[in-house]
């Protein structure tokens, strides 16, 4: 009786670790592009989200995970074809969930979002998001008031100003109607970046335009030329 007794509670251990191996927790990946964010552009201010569940069937389709983060700083938007709201989405019936997090005027700095299992509070995952000012931008030369010899060179300069540290080894993109010497150049750690142009033969008034590149932010110089 008592070998009985043994037996069957064996079989009842074993059963239920077949039964905790059917309901383990699936892994959780996030993937996050980008993660640098600004929060003076439509277009550069958020992030598209794809969550991804790795598991058993049972425990990544349809379901909910939940979404957490400073609603001062942003918002979470679903992806249209999944069910869910500001706060929550849920998976499809391949385990993924699809949505956009945007960050606000007020954003700066490291803006942190947290995605967590309803059903498996031990999963979750925390993307940092990076958030900047878009740098203002200054153009100026080292002379207005030049010779139209059609030789001379004249100094550009660029100077970027930020709140944020992101002045430094941004690419500047120069177009201008006269011959440019460096039509790019990239600035250094103060934010600044130099270039040329050579002098017309025919006078008149010239422009010089700076863009910080893929910001969307720029200026434009005008010389005149005698």
């Amino acid at each position: 009786m008592k070998n009985l007794m043994l037996c069957l509670v064996v079989l009842m251990i074993v059963l239920a670790a077949c039964d905790n191996r059917s309901t383990d927790a699936p892994e959780m990946n996030i993937l996050a592009t980008p993660t640098v964010l600004y929060n003076e552009n439509s277009s550069l201010n958020y992030s598209n989200i794809e969550i991804d569940l790795d598991g058993d069937k049972s425990s990544t389709i349809d379901r909910r995970i939940n979404i957490e983060y400073d609603t001062t700083l942003g918002t979470f938007n679903p992806d249209i074809s999944y069910s869910g709201s500001a706060y929550f989405i849920r998976t499809d019936s391949l385990g993924i969930a699809r949505g956009t997090f945007s960050v606000k005027d007020s954003a700066s700095g490291d803006v942190p979002v947290t995605f967590t299992m309803e059903t498996y509070q031990s999963v979750h995952e925390t993307i940092h998001f990076m958030v900047m000012d878009i740098p203002e931008i200054e153009i100026t030369a080292s002379q207005d008031s030049i010779l139209a010899d059609g030789t001379t060179l004249t100094d550009i300069y660029v100077q970027l100003t930020s709140e944020t540290e992101n002045i430094g080894e941004q690419w500047i993109d120069f177009e201008s109607n006269l011959t440019l010497i460096d039509a790019s150049v990239q600035t250094d750690s103060l934010g600044q970046a130099t270039t040329q142009v050579q002098a017309p033969a025919n006078p008149g008034s010239y422009y010089i335009t700076a863009e910080i590149r893929d910001l969307n932010r720029q200026a434009t110089i005008h010389l005149w030329y005698n």
